[in-house]
């Protein structure tokens, strides 16, 4: 008699957890924002923008180099409290540095213990609850280290995602990409609201998995992820849309609008696998890549998969104009390598990493061809490039304009 209750009990939690999975949960409405923008690039292969008249200033950080802090490959950068936070993913460390570039401390726990990870994919710091998070996809914690990487505690990731990122109630927004989520989701989608216990509470962008890896149909992800912070909340765009959404508490608010013409990617035969497949084996089709702002302007970065050149585009906020091209220039033809390799913004600079191979070589030519610059951002390159040896950390680069 014990064991058929027994049975009969566990056969009601099963059936109880079968009706939850079924569950389909309301898909979300986007809020259009009072201030929403539509922005139209001026995108053209002609144009080669010399963007030393809007230049204000520029600074360089070199990070220290100790034993406990060589970089091996800055995947995300964010700079908070006067503290410049480095996610490698190579070394699947977070190094922590002063704003002026002192290593202060990193974490590096791998293992398969509580506060230990096997690999980092991603982080982030919950700014109301002045947490670091960083993300396994290895196994799927999201684990939370207070602001000096002390554990606090860590949360099982529910659904296979390819990027996540904090909400105010000690929730998260994770994002899909299209990954097969059959077995967790009865209607699968690339946004999800999750609460503090990592249940979903609210989805966003439905999509069916099925038709897409059977028809060998696959979905990249910008190398820097699909959210970026400004003003320490949290936005998000996809490759696969035109629009960037501020994400909320409790909702989900759309704030930019790239107007794209006819390149605009065709959601409409997300579908239909045969005609999607052909459609991005052509790759005629312009995406979002890059996104970040600041109080003045809005970066962001295009490219079209037929053709191997991203647009790098500066958009006013105030006036509305906007900078777009594939070459930036400091002067009459030295590159400005700012545009190509922004990492994140802080008040209203933007951050870019400078190599330093391609750093000590560009010097290195310049001395062979005896140049001599009048510019004074230049000579500052040329003197930061003079102090660095090839073994040392990156050295990030700090810029801001007057005006666009």
């Amino acid at each position: 008699m014990v064991m058929r209750i027994i049975i009969l009990f566990a056969f009601i939690i099963i059936a109880l957890n079968g009706c939850n999975n079924d569950e389909r949960i309301k898909e979300g409405e986007i809020i259009k924002s009072s201030n929403y923008e539509i922005i139209k690039p001026n995108i053209s292969f002609d144009n080669k923008i010399n963007i030393l008249p809007y230049i204000d200033s520029i600074k360089y950080v070199t990070l220290e180099l100790t034993d406990e802090s060589i970089i091996g490959n800055i995947q995300k950068l964010i700079v908070y409290n006067d503290r410049i936070y480095i996610l490698d993913t190579q070394s699947s460390s977070l190094f922590v540095f002063d704003i002026k570039g002192k290593y202060l401390f990193k974490i590096d726990k791998i293992g398969s213990g509580p506060g230990e990870y096997t690999q980092l994919d991603f982080f982030d710091i919950d700014y109301k609850n002045n947490h670091i998070i960083l993300t396994d996809l290895m196994t799927y914690w999201a684990i939370r280290y207070d602001m000096n990487g002390q554990y606090l505690y860590r949360k099982k990731i529910p659904v296979w995602i390819e990027g996540i990122t904090p909400l105010p109630n000690k929730g998260m927004v994770a994002y899909a990409n299209y990954r097969n989520n059959k077995e967790t989701l009865k209607q699968e989608c690339n946004l999800l609201y999750l609460d503090s216990l990592m249940q979903i509470r609210k989805v966003y962008f439905p999509y069916n998995s099925d038709l897409y890896k059977p028809n060998g149909i696959s979905f990249t992800t910008p190398q820097t992820g699909c959210f970026y912070t400004y003003n320490d909340s949290t936005f998000f765009f996809t490759p696969y849309n035109n629009e960037i959404c501020k994400i909320s508490e409790n909702e989900l608010i759309l704030k930019y609008s790239f107007d794209f013409g006819e390149k605009k990617f065709n959601t409409n035969l997300l579908e239909q696998p045969e005609k999607l497949k052909e459609y991005m084996r052509r790759g005629e089709f312009y995406t979002l890549t890059q996104v970040f702002e600041n109080d003045q302007i809005l970066f962001f970065s295009i490219s079209e998969p037929a053709f191997p050149f991203t647009f790098r585009g500066y958009y006013s906020k105030s006036n509305k104009n906007t900078l777009c091209s594939v070459f930036y220039t400091i002067g009459d033809n030295e590159l400005f390598d700012g545009s190509a390799n922004i990492l994140s913004t802080y008040n209203s600079w933007f951050i870019a990493e400078y190599n330093i191979s391609s750093l000590i070589g560009w010097s290195n030519n310049i001395d062979k061809k005896k140049i001599i610059f009048d510019n004074i951002f230049l000579k500052e390159r040329k003197q930061i490039a003079e102090s660095l040896s090839p073994e040392d950390n990156p050295v990030l680069m700090f810029y801001k304009f007057k005006s666009i």
